[in-house]
C-alpha cells in the first residue's frame, strides 16, 4: 500500500466499493513475501521518509485494510489465516527471537 494508492472504500453502498479486492491483493502480496521467511511472521514495512504527503489519510487507509483483512476470509482452502497488526521493528525482532530461540521455562 502506497501513498498514491486509491483509498480503500469499505462502504458496500458505494458503487466503487473496493475493500474486498484490496484486501485480497494485500493478502496475496503477504503470502508471496512469506516465501522468504522461515516463520509465519512476515515484516511488511509501511512508509518511507518523505513519500507521504497526507499521513492522516494514509493511516485511515491502513486502518481500514487491517480491520477488513482481520475480519474477513481471504484465505484459500488449506491456507493459514492472515492476521495484520501494526508494530515497530523491535516488536517483530522480539517475536522472531522467540520463535527461533524460545525462552527456557
Amino acid at each position: 500500500m502506497f501513498c498514491d494508492d486509491e483509498p480503500i472504500r469499505d462502504d458496500r453502498r458505494l458503487s466503487d466499493y473496493n475493500a474486498d479486492e484490496r484486501s485480497r491483493q494485500f493478502v496475496a502480496a503477504a503470502r508471496e513475501w512469506s516465501a522468504a521467511y522461515a516463520s509465519d511472521n512476515v515484516l511488511m514495512p509501511m512508509g518511507s521518509d518523505f513519500n507521504y504527503v497526507s499521513a492522516g489519510s494514509w493511516y485511515k487507509n491502513l486502518d481500514k485494510l487491517i480491520r477488513h483483512v482481520n475480519s474477513g476470509d481471504y484465505n484459500g482452502k488449506g491456507q493459514k489465516p492472515v492476521h495484520l497488526l501494526v508494530g515497530i521493528l523491535n516488536f517483530f525482532i522480539i517475536s522472531m527471537e522467540n520463535i527461533l530461540s524460545p525462552p527456557l521455562a
